[in-house]
């Protein structure tokens, strides 16, 4: 039989060598995991102190608002934050709608910075861009919803971050923020 191995002789070592083998194994995958895990607790430790919500309200009967709050708690400066924020406005117990967007843009918001932005809006004023003519007079807002629609930004160490569809930055590839990017 030439060409033929055999394979009789073969030590596949005891069973205290094989359990010592696979420990040994997942011990190294458990520790490769907790790097990883760390280094994402790592990267997400400026993001987790930046905050940013918007609100809804109305000034007066006639106008409403969209308003963006952002606070940069974390030690390092934050940049190209972009926010952007869509207002439904109800009026007149009627079941009609308007929306609005606003968007704000903050080249650089430093450490322990909080900052506000407000963009107004008139039910008149759109009508009246649409062609129409609506009475301020008689129009009365009732109540104003409003809800972040994105949000990008990048950490102090270049980078990018993005709002998913549940409100929570995460990372991103995106290395700009353009309004026709969306």
């Amino acid at each position: 039989m030439h060409g033929v191995t055999e394979m009789h002789g073969v030590n596949w070592g005891d069973v205290p060598t094989w359990v010592a083998s696979v420990l040994t194994g997942g011990s190294l995958l458990l520790g490769f995991s907790i790097l990883l895990r760390d280094r994402r607790r790592m990267d997400r430790s400026q993001i987790d102190q930046f905050a940013f919500w918007v609100e809804g309200d109305k000034s007066d009967r006639h106008t409403a608002r969209i308003l963006i709050h952002v606070k940069n708690a974390s030690a390092l400066p934050v940049k190209g934050v972009t926010i952007g924020a869509s207002a439904n406005v109800h009026y007149d117990g009627l079941t009609f709608v308007a929306k609005f967007t606003a968007e704000k843009v903050w080249d650089v918001l430093g450490p322990g910075i909080s900052d506000d932005y407000e963009s107004s809006f008139s039910p008149a004023q759109q009508a009246a861009s649409l062609g129409l003519t609506l009475d301020p007079d008689r129009t009365s807002i009732d109540y104003v919803t409003a809800m972040p629609e994105y949000a990008y930004l990048q950490d102090n160490s270049g980078r990018p971050w993005a709002m998913d569809n549940k409100e929570v930055l995460r990372r991103t590839r995106r290395t700009s923020v353009s309004s026709k990017a969306r």
